[in-house]
C-alpha cells in the first residue's frame, strides 16, 4: 500500500506541474505536449521498478560465490603462470607432509586416482610405516603392551606372563618383569603378520591405532 500511496502521489505531482504550466498562459510552453511527456517518463519507471528481480537470499548466495570462484581463478592462474616449478613442488609436498585432511582431499580431487595410478609404495593401515610390493611378506610386528600384560607366577629361572589382549603367555629366563621398552624383544609378538592398506582387515585397539588416532591424518571440524 505504501509503495502505490508514493506513486500515487509522484502523479499527482505531475499532473499539477503541467496544470500550472498550461494555465499560465504562456505561448513558450505547449502543456498539451508536456503532459504526455511526464506522466509516460513517471509510467516507464514505475514499471521498470515493478519489474525489477529480486534475488533471493540463495541466489545472492550463489553469485557471491561464483564472483569468488572467479577471482580465485584468476588469481591462482597468475601465481602458477609465475612461480617456479620447484617452488609449487615444496609447497604441495609441504602440506601433504603437515597432515592435513583438507589438503589430501584437495590434491585427491586435482590429481584424481583413476588418471594418475598409485605407485609401488602404499601405507599399512595397521603399523602406519610404507611398504611396497617386495614388502608384503615382510614383518608387520606390534610388541605386547605394558598395559595388558600380566604376570601369572614366578619361576627358578625367571617368570610366565600373560597378554591379555592377544590371550598368549610367554616366558622370560632370568627376568621378574616385562617392560615392552626393555625386553619386549624376548616375549615375542601380540601381533605378527603382513602389511595392508584395507581397515576391513585390521581389528583396531590396544597398540594398534587407526589413521586418525596415530596422527597419519589431521581432521579439522
Amino acid at each position: 500500500m505504501l509503495k502505490f500511496a508514493k506513486i500515487k502521489s509522484v502523479k499527482g505531482k505531475a499532473n499539477n506541474v503541467t496544470s500550472d504550466l498550461g494555465s499560465s498562459g504562456s505561448s513558450s510552453i505547449d502543456s498539451g505536449s508536456f503532459l504526455p511527456s511526464a506522466t509516460a517518463l513517471i509510467d516507464r519507471d514505475i514499471e521498470e521498478t515493478e519489474c525489477k528481480p529480486k534475488l533471493s537470499t540463495q541466489d545472492r548466495k550463489t553469485a557471491l560465490k561464483y564472483s569468488y570462484l572467479s577471482n580465485e581463478k584468476v588469481r591462482l592462474l597468475e601465481l602458477v603462470d609465475y612461480m617456479h616449478p620447484d617452488q609449487i613442488r615444496d609447497t604441495l609436498l609441504q602440506r601433504l607432509r603437515n597432515c592435513d585432511a583438507k589438503s589430501v582431499i584437495a590434491l585427491s580431487t586435482l590429481f584424481p586416482r583413476q588418471t594418475y595410478k598409485p605407485l609401488q609404495r602404499m601405507h599399512c593401515v595397521r603399523c602406519h610405516r610404507i611398504f611396497g610390493p617386495d614388502d608384503y611378506n615382510s614383518d608387520c610386528q606390534f610388541r605386547h603392551p605394558n598395559s595388558h600384560v600380566e604376570k601369572l607366577f614366578d619361576k627358578k629361572n625367571g617368570a610366565v606372563f600373560l597378554c591379555k589382549l592377544c590371550n598368549r603367555t610367554f616366558e622370560l629366563e632370568k627376568m621378574k618383569a616385562y617392560d615392552e621398552r626393555v625386553n619386549s624383544y624376548l616375549g615375542g609378538y601380540c601381533f605378527k603378520g603382513q602389511h595392508t592398506s584395507d581397515p576391513d582387515q585390521v581389528d583396531y585397539g590396544g597398540p594398534i591405532k587407526d589413521c586418525q588416532e596415530s596422527g597419519c591424518i589431521q581432521f579439522f571440524v
